[in-house]
């Protein structure tokens, strides 16, 4: 019961670290393409 209860609560804490993972790339791409791109079109100009 033991090993099976920390199997699940792996894979919870894995599918929990996952879903943050990938909220912060999304976060980060949101915040990041702006910045990037008037980087870009600064240097353009």
């Amino acid at each position: 019961v033991l090993l099976y209860g920390a199997r699940v609560g792996a894979r919870r804490f894995v599918t929990i670290g996952g879903a943050l993972g990938f909220a912060g790339t999304v976060v980060g791409a949101a915040t990041g393409l702006p910045i990037s791109l008037a980087l870009v079109g600064g240097a353009a100009h």
